[in-house]
């Protein structure tokens, strides 16, 4: 008769404890990678071309400080060429600021230029990719937040 009085009140302890159980969080989230071909490839090693950039206003206060990163080039195929897509600026509302990109201390234009030698490719070589904006005297400085996209292309082609 004692264990028909304890019985109860631990079956509702055991119940109860079920219907206040955490219910379980999903969470997904996506990953990427790339593999790259064994003839021709352009790697930022760290990772920094998906990222935003911060060009930041140097302290004497007369312009922006350059972007300074690194890019692995290599090409068993020849030389490596590279160009803009379109003019290099960053720009707030109607203000233009132009800008010069050099990959390997080669300035890039809308032409293709050689920036890595046929006889340097093949092993790899981490070259400096610059970026900076053009500090003419002409060219206003109108206070607000400037961005802009560098979007190059990089080829490779066998010699000729």
């Amino acid at each position: 008769m004692k264990y028909r009085f304890f019985a109860l009140p631990l079956a509702l302890m055991l119940a109860s404890g079920g219907a206040s159980a955490v219910q379980p969080i999903e969470g997904n989230f996506t990953v990427s990678g790339t593999v790259p071909t064994e003839s021709f490839s352009v790697i930022d090693p760290a990772n920094w071309m998906s990222q935003t950039q911060t060009l930041n206003w140097n302290v004497i206060g007369t312009g922006f400080s350059p972007l300074q990163q690194k890019l692995l080039l290599k090409s068993t195929v020849g030389a490596i060429t590279a160009y803009m897509l379109e003019p290099a600026q960053i720009s707030s509302g109607d203000n233009v600021i132009p800008m010069q990109v050099a990959v390997n201390m080669v300035a890039l234009t809308e032409s293709p230029r050689i920036v890595l030698r046929a006889d340097l490719a093949p092993p790899g070589l981490l070259v400096q990719f610059n970026a900076s904006v053009l500090n003419p005297s002409t060219i206003e400085r109108t206070p607000g937040d400037y961005a802009g996209t560098l979007s190059m292309m990089f080829e490779t082609a066998p010699p000729l």
